[in-house]
């Protein structure tokens, strides 16, 4: 049990005596061992009253179930050495005898171990913050500058370099803000309206709205962006239709696609009606090719198309791999039975590939997965894509195929699907995207 001589040396460290209240936060221990924060308390000679975290109403609990009453550093208060002295000792005491609330009382006896410690390398530190973004003035140089003088400050519990740290971080967000609007007032004189070029302009615009810029700054850049906005969308839509209307041909209607399909996830807002666009367009292909349909998830299919889904559907792509999500857009139909793959062997795959958009750029591959219950492989075969033709080609597949680490088993299920790395600024090249469902194979 806490001695009475303890426990008012404990209050008197937190100003605290009969009548009178402190605003220091403090974390009230409780003799069961629970704890309370509040953000100020005041005692009587009965009960200890405490103002609850982020709360305004009072409320109290008996002394004779009170333990402790743990005083938190405040920034930038003086305390004397006795008094740093004292509350280490009290702290450290108390998490001793409440090992179960170590994981609260620590970082309040940490915070005051540091009052004793000298903060010198702070201004140091500070100027290579500061310099390692003036150096570059990005966005992830800005993050890292900015964490970094948080982070001496919030260590700096005596608030000795304040003034010298908050300086530093005006500075820096002074010189992203000018360096960001000069990009971007540039990139508004540039008369090209591609849309990889507006991701670039509309991650940059994102970026600096995320930093919180002055109310007038912010008002221009939301302007600059959505200017660009318009006229990307407006000039891009234009010269798809027009494109397309040129010659109603399929490879013009994937192409319009891939097009306003880029607009719908880079540019269009909601008063874009890009699901109106498409329709028309592919409406307008069926009547210039009656031969071909896009019923089936926007694919342009024939009826010889339909004859080799039947004879062959359980080798299509038709299989979702939850766990890589893509953005997908070709068919993969076997042109003929897909035989069950040798392990070691050359074996060659042949698939009618069948696209609803034109393929971007980036590299291809034919990605194989070999599926356990507790693990997975995956082997990657480059492939080139087919000349297309009505938005079709053969997709050929020629592959010694390695196979799983720990050979093919009882249980081992194996899928095949077409994936792509992007290519271009601000896409990402990190993995291998599916493009098409997966294909279900054999291995002998």
């Amino acid at each position: 049990m806490t001695s009475p001589r303890r426990f008012v040396i404990a209050l008197g460290c937190l100003f605290l005596v009969a009548g009178t209240a402190a605003a220091t936060p403090v974390l009230i221990i409780t003799k069961d061992s629970k704890s309370i924060r509040a953000d100020s308390a005041r005692k009587d000679e009965t009960s200890v009253y405490y103002m609850p975290q982020g709360e305004d109403t009072e409320s109290s609990i008996t002394l004779d179930r009170v333990d402790q009453l743990l005083p938190i550093v405040e920034r930038g208060r003086h305390y004397k050495p006795s008094t740093i002295a004292k509350m280490i000792e009290v702290v450290g005491r108390s998490r001793s005898q409440h090992p179960n609330l170590q994981r609260k009382i620590t970082p309040i006896f940490d915070q005051w171990q540091s009052l004793q410690k000298s903060n010198d390398e702070v201004p140091g530190l500070q100027a290579q913050a500061v310099d390692a973004f003036m150096r570059d003035k990005g966005t992830a140089a800005y993050k890292d500058a900015i964490a970094t003088l948080q982070m001496l400050k919030f260590k700096d519990l005596r608030g000795a370099y304040d003034t010298e740290i908050e300086g530093a971080l005006e500075q820096i967000k002074y010189e992203y803000f000018s360096h960001g609007m000069a990009t971007l007032r540039n990139q508004q004189k540039d008369p090209g309206d591609s849309i990889h070029r507006f991701i670039t302009l509309k991650k940059l615009a994102d970026d600096l709205l995320a930093a919180k810029p002055p109310a007038a700054l912010r008002a221009e850049i939301e302007q600059l962006r959505d200017k660009r906005q318009r006229a990307v969308y407006k000039t891009n839509l234009r010269q798809a239709k027009a494109m397309f209307n040129e010659k109603k041909s399929i490879n013009n209607c994937i192409k319009a696609c891939e097009v306003l399909h880029q607009l719908q996830r880079h540019v269009a807002t909601d008063g874009n009606d890009i699901d109106s666009e498409l329709s028309k367009i592919q409406t307008a292909a069926t009547r210039a090719n009656p031969d071909y349909y896009f019923k089936v998830k926007g694919y342009p299919l024939s009826q010889e198309d339909m004859r080799l889904l039947k004879q062959h559907q359980q080798q299509a792509s038709r299989t979702e791999l939850l766990d890589r999500p893509g953005d997908v857009f070709c068919f993969l139909i076997p042109e003929q039975r897909i035989p069950p793959i040798t392990i070691g062997r050359n074996t060659q795959l042949r698939y009618r590939a069948i696209f609803k958009r034109w393929p971007g750029d980036g590299e291809y591959a034919f990605v194989v997965r070999y599926l356990r219950r507790h693990n997975q492989d995956e082997e990657i075969i480059p492939v080139e894509l087919p000349t297309l033709r009505d938005g079709h080609g053969t997709l050929t597949i020629n592959s010694t195929f390695e196979g799983p680490k720990h050979g093919i088993q009882a249980k081992t299920k194996i899928y095949g699907y077409l994936a792509r790395k992007p290519a271009g600024p601000g896409l990402s090249t990190k993995a291998w995207q599916p493009v098409s469902l997966a294909c279900r194979m054999q291995a002998r």
